[in-house]
């Protein structure tokens, strides 16, 4: 943990730092008319507000990666142990565990290294991030951040490019289908990628669909 804290696996970030997060943001030249020109970017992201994003996104993604989002403070030890359980005793690939908040700190302190003993230090690195961006922002002000930095593949971050780049549409126009095969798409960008695998997109989108059933956020 000392490791860790000293910044041997990255950069572990005090409360100050974290308030005043920024994300790269594309931009775009119009002409007179109004006709878009070009986009320049580091990062092709259009911020958007929580409230610009239709419920139904934000209900998926909780369904699906982080059931327990409103009851946890960054980390789920229940989650955790149920994990480590499964993969340990009875050898199954359950996942990571991570919550919504650990993959927010991943995104916005990418891993520098690879193996497993990064892997461990990593993982404990982002516990402590996720556990202090949840005491300076609240739990809407997360998903928010996490649905502007993810990726979603295409070189495309943040869920209101994604809306564009494959429905094109805002954020706040997605329906359940559309909302439900992007948050499908987080579990492999290239795997679940509507455009060049709709029938695997499809096959996660309904799994997604399953869980939202599962956990009370859509009616059977």
């Amino acid at each position: 943990l000392l490791m860790v804290y000293f910044g041997y696996f990255g950069p572990v970030p005090g409360t100050d730092e974290l308030a005043s997060i920024q994300n790269y943001e594309a931009s775009q030249v119009f002409s007179s008319d109004d006709e878009l020109l070009g986009t320049y970017y580091f990062q092709n992201r259009t911020e958007v507000s929580l409230e610009e994003i239709n419920p139904l996104m934000t209900r998926a993604l909780i369904s699906v990666e982080d059931a327990r989002f409103y009851e946890h403070d960054g980390v789920d030890e229940r989650a955790l142990a149920r994990v480590l359980f499964k993969t340990i005793l009875l050898g199954q690939d359950t996942g990571g565990g991570s919550t919504i908040t650990q993959q927010l700190a991943k995104n916005l302190y990418p891993r520098e290294e690879t193996g497993w003993f990064h892997l461990v230090g990593d993982k404990f690195r982002e516990m402590i991030i996720a556990r202090r961006l949840e005491r300076v922002y609240s739990k809407e002000k997360i998903l928010s951040l996490y649905l502007n930095s993810v990726s979603f593949g295409e070189e495309i971050y943040g869920v209101e490019m994604a809306a564009q780049r494959f429905f094109s549409k805002d954020a706040s126009e997605l329906n359940l289908q559309e909302a439900a095969t992007l948050t499908g798409l987080l579990k492999g960008t290239s795997w679940y990628n509507p455009r060049n695998h709709p029938e695997r997109a499809k096959e996660r989108r309904n799994v997604v669909l399953s869980q939202m059933v599962t956990f009370g956020n859509l009616s059977p």
